[in-house]
């Protein structure tokens, strides 16, 4: 059992015996899409941009990074909906209307949330730029800042509740 094993994983090691030999080719020989990628990140790692970065030092590639760019900002986006949500339920600067007998339900109260949510979104958007440019620019690192919704909760729900209501 164990020599059949030993067996197995000796012929994985030789590439022609799992590969045909035209495939081990070079990649970008038989697709041309594949040149064109090469080419993009020979072009960036000769630029401004690339040595700045030192995406080849590092071992990476611009394709690479901008696989991993598109993969952080989807991972990442939900906050700029969630995030002016749970600000928004504090209630912000909107005051209730004391001719409005719905008080924190009533529709003068409901349009300024609304109006609250798009400037939380916008503020989201710009405090997230921010920390993602200072990151990469003075840093020099690859990591995406956003703003913190663990302690935006806190302070909706637990400080100040819910529409201002009270905790």
């Amino acid at each position: 059992m164990l020599s059949k094993r030993y067996d197995i994983v000796q012929r994985l090691d030789q590439p022609h015996s799992i590969s045909p030999p035209h495939l081990l080719a070079n990649k970008a020989d038989n697709y041309p899409k594949m040149k064109f990628i090469e080419a993009m990140n020979e072009r960036v790692d000769s630029s401004f941009i690339g040595k700045f970065f030192q995406i080849k030092e590092r071992g990476s590639s611009f394709s690479t990074e901008l696989a991993g760019a598109s993969a952080t900002f989807l991972t990442m986006a939900y906050i700029l909906a969630v995030n002016p949500r749970i600000l928004a339920d504090s209630g912000g600067p909107c005051v209730v209307d004391p001719d409005d007998p719905a008080g924190i339900f009533g529709e003068s109260y409901g349009e300024c949330l609304e109006k609250i949510k798009q400037q939380y979104v916008t503020a989201t958007a710009i405090g997230s730029m921010v920390g993602c440019l200072l990151m990469g620019l003075v840093a020099n690192l690859p990591i995406a800042l956003a703003p913190g919704m663990g302690m935006n909760a806190y302070f909706t729900y637990s400080v100040v509740g819910f529409r201002g209501t009270g905790s």
